[in-house]
């Protein structure tokens, strides 16, 4: 939830900026997300079946950690950087 609400807020931060409507950025990013997280969730679970926890939790924090720090380089979140930092 945390995640979500500073995500929103950094959208509205650079809505006059970049010149597009914060709201339908947020609500179109987070139905691509959700989208793209219904095969995530079936994948990663796949996985932490056959993989050990040894690895697949320090490996599953690098990712997120990993993720986090791309947006530090995303200037628009318009972009297809900033859709893709969204998904992941």
């Amino acid at each position: 939830m945390l995640q979500q609400v500073t995500f929103q807020q950094w959208i509205s931060a650079n809505e006059v900026k970049y010149g597009y409507n914060g709201r339908d950025l947020w609500q179109k990013q987070n139905l691509i997300t959700n989208l793209c997280a219904l095969p995530m969730v079936f994948i990663v679970g796949r996985l932490s079946d056959k993989i050990s926890t040894k690895i697949m939790v320090p490996g599953c924090l690098i990712f997120y950690i990993t993720v986090m720090m791309a947006y530090m380089f995303v200037g628009n979140p318009n972009s297809y950087l900033g859709y893709g930092c969204a998904v992941f």
